[in-house]
C-alpha cells in the first residue's frame, strides 16, 4: 500500500470528491466508490465492497452529527424524524444481511455485473431528477422575471398618473392666481376713481 503511486494519489482525491458530493446530495456513494476501489487501487470485488461500506458508514456518521441539532425549516423540531427509521432500518438490516451472504458466495464476476447494472440505473435516476429539476427551476425562475417587470411597469404607470395629476393641477393654479391679480386690480381702480371702499368685480 506505501507509498503511494500517483494512480492511488489520483484515487484518494477521487474518493475525496464522490464522498463530499454524495453526502452533500444525501446518497451514501459507494456505487461510485466501488469502482475507484477496482480501477485504481487493483482492489477484488470481495474487498472493494467492504471499503466501500466503510466509506459509507464514516460519511452518514459525519453527517448525522452535523445535522443532529439542526432545526427544521417549517416546524419546531429537528430535521430529523425517528419515525421514518424504525421502518427503514429492520429492512435495511435484512437487506444487507442477505447481500453479505451472497457476497461471500457468489463469483467476483456475477457481483461486478449486479454493480454495473445498479450504477446505471442509478446514473439515470439521478439525471432524469436532475433535468426535472433543472426545469422545475428554470420555470420558477421565468416567473420571478415576469413578476419582476409586472411589479416594474405598475410602478412606472403609478408616477406616471402621479406626474399627469401635478401637470393637470398646476394650470388650474394659474388660472386662479390670475383672476385674483384682475380682482385686486379692479377694486383698486374703482378706489381710486370713485374714492369709496366699494369694490367693482370684474370677471373674465
Amino acid at each position: 500500500m506505501f507509498p503511494y503511486n500517483t494512480t492511488e494519489v489520483i484515487g484518494l482525491i477521487l474518493i475525496l470528491l464522490t464522498s463530499a458530493l454524495s453526502n452533500a446530495g444525501g446518497v451514501g456513494g459507494g456505487g461510485l466508490v466501488i469502482p475507484i476501489l477496482l480501477l485504481m487501487f487493483k482492489f477484488y470485488t470481495h474487498e472493494a465492497i467492504p471499503i466501500s461500506k466503510l466509506t459509507i458508514f464514516t460519511g452518514a456518521f459525519t453527517s448525522f452529527l452535523l445535522g443532529f441539532k439542526q432545526k427544521h425549516p417549517n416546524r419546531k423540531a429537528i430535521t430529523i424524524d425517528y419515525n421514518i427509521p424504525y421502518l427503514i432500518v429492520p429492512m435495511l438490516l435484512f437487506g444487507t444481511m442477505v447481500g453479505i451472504s451472497l457476497n461471500k458466495v457468489m463469483p467476483p464476476w456475477i457481483i461486478l455485473v449486479s454493480l454495473t447494472l445498479v450504477l446505471v440505473l442509478n446514473t439515470y435516476k439521478t439525471l432524469k431528477k436532475a433535468r426535472s429539476l433543472q426545469k422545475k427551476e428554470s420555470s420558477e425562475i421565468s416567473h420571478l422575471e415576469i413578476n419582476r417587470k409586472v411589479e416594474m411597469k405598475s410602478i412606472q404607470y403609478g408616477r406616471q398618473l402621479d406626474e399627469d395629476k401635478v401637470s393637470n393641477n398646476n394650470p388650474i393654479d394659474n388660472n386662479s392666481n390670475n383672476n385674483d391679480r384682475k380682482l385686486s386690480y379692479d377694486s383698486s381702480s374703482t378706489e381710486k376713481e370713485t374714492g369709496s371702499p366699494k369694490q367693482n368685480y370684474k370677471y373674465g
